[in-house]
């Protein structure tokens, strides 16, 4: 009885001391301060809009909102676009005036995250059809106001659009207590409105810099579809020297990934963009679905000219060299199905641009042998494609590179095993 009593003292001092804390002894009150929020580009699945499709072509993000309840702060959404003519004469290049698109509405559209994930706040896919922007665009000369992004000194009127050419989008979030958040300009603020520090705008983990470039393209309807046959025939782990990877690189680290031989088929996804393709991979031994995007930037752009011949003579092996203007296979950061854990699964992402393989540092394959599996040459990082090929033609060769096992927010830090990087081939059958 009197060990019970002591027990029941103790328990009432416990609870003066803690709801009778003194709140001066803590001179940064956090529950008494507002905090901004942003909105992180979590998977992009396009740079390009499709000239030849507007409708099915557009400016598609998965976002995630970040607010101290979870995400649950955010109201709405608005929506800008300003478009920058790079392509013609000097004296007709410049940008228009900025124009509102739209605003979309965050309730009954932004949805918590399903597991296996470490997110805790909410994600919605949003697109902006390049139709859409088209439409608010011819309206350039007449939106002005304190919420537009003040005009560049080169301000023209609509041109018309040409493969080469940009449509500059910027959104602006709106928190239900009435503040917004956007970033600026170069030419100007607006006011109390701006969250860029470099953190948010450009770090890899935030990376919410409230707006985006898309450069347009033309892309031939019809384009790979279809079946092809679908090879690994390069896995690299980007966190090694070819030293690491020639002597005593380990024989797990050089799985076959993706099966060799297996056929797939291309698609365009069921309301999916007019340059994207789906396919089911048999990846770790299960069915995947890995998205593709087919843009225009040259993954071998830069390159000493003996780096490109190298690269194209590997990859095309066996087939001869093929040459001609190179497009890039972007693959957006996407959860591969493949999980690890309760709490994690096996995601893939589009590589650094850059090369890779036996000769990326001047190595002599010769010298420094690679065991198998691994690239016997130099090889782009990113897969790519002929722009001037529909790759309907039985032979027609393109390539899909994925950093695998990055984590859920893209960093290439192997989330579940090891982030190693994987080439595909696929040949028309």
């Amino acid at each position: 009885m009197r060990l019970t009593k002591y027990y029941w003292i103790l328990a009432a001092v416990l609870v003066s001391v803690t709801s009778c804390r003194d709140e001066s002894l803590y001179p940064l009150p956090f529950n008494d301060r507002d905090f901004a929020a942003y909105l992180r580009m979590y998977s992009i699945a396009s740079n390009v809009l499709d000239i030849n499709d507007p409708a099915s072509s557009g400016f598609e993000t998965e976002f995630e909102i970040v607010d101290k309840e979870g995400g649950n702060q955010l109201e709405s959404i608005n929506f800008y676009a300003t478009f920058r003519k790079t392509t013609g004469a000097q004296t007709a290049q410049g940008i228009t005036d900025e124009v509102f698109i739209k605003n979309i509405p965050a309730a009954g559209l932004f949805e918590d995250v399903p597991e296996p994930t470490y997110s805790e706040y909410k994600r919605a896919t949003i697109r902006i059809t390049y139709n859409e922007t088209l439409t608010a665009l011819a309206t350039a000369p007449t939106q002005t106001g304190t919420e537009f992004w003040p005009s560049l000194a080169r301000r023209i009127s609509m041109p018309a659009p040409a493969a080469g050419d940009q449509v500059v989008y910027r959104w602006q979030i709106v928190m239900k207590d009435g503040t917004k958040y956007t970033v600026n300009n170069s030419q100007g603020t607006i006011p109390a409105q701006a969250n860029m520090t470099a953190n948010i705008t450009g770090g890899q983990y935030y990376s919410s810099p409230f707006q985006f470039t898309m450069t347009l393209r033309a892309f031939t309807a019809g384009s790979y579809l279809g079946n092809y046959r679908l090879d690994q025939i390069a896995i690299w782990s980007p966190n090694h020297s070819v030293a690491i990877h020639a002597s005593s690189f380990p024989s797990y680290m050089r799985e076959e990934l993706f099966q060799s031989g297996q056929t797939v088929t291309l698609a365009v996804p069921a309301g999916g963009l007019s340059t994207q393709r789906e396919l089911n991979v048999t990846y770790r031994g299960q069915t995947s679905r890995m998205l593709l995007n087919f843009e225009q930037t040259d993954p071998l752009a830069g390159q000493a000219a003996a780096n490109v011949t190298a690269a194209l003579t590997t990859v095309f092996a066996p087939a001869a060299a093929q040459t001609g203007a190179r497009g890039t296979v972007f693959v957006q950061l996407q959860d591969s199905g493949a999980d690890c854990s309760a709490e994690r699964g096996l995601y893939w992402v589009t590589p650094i641009a850059g090369l890779f393989g036996s000769t990326a540092a001047g190595n002599n394959p010769a010298t420094t042998p690679l065991g198998s599996r691994l690239p016997q040459g130099v090889i782009p990082s990113r897969g790519f494609y002929l722009t001037g090929s529909t790759g309907t033609t039985p032979g027609d060769v393109f390539f899909i590179a994925v950093d695998d096992d990055a984590d859920e927010y893209g960093r290439r830090n192997g989330y579940c095993t090891w982030t190693r990087r994987v080439y595909l081939r696929l040949t028309k059958l």
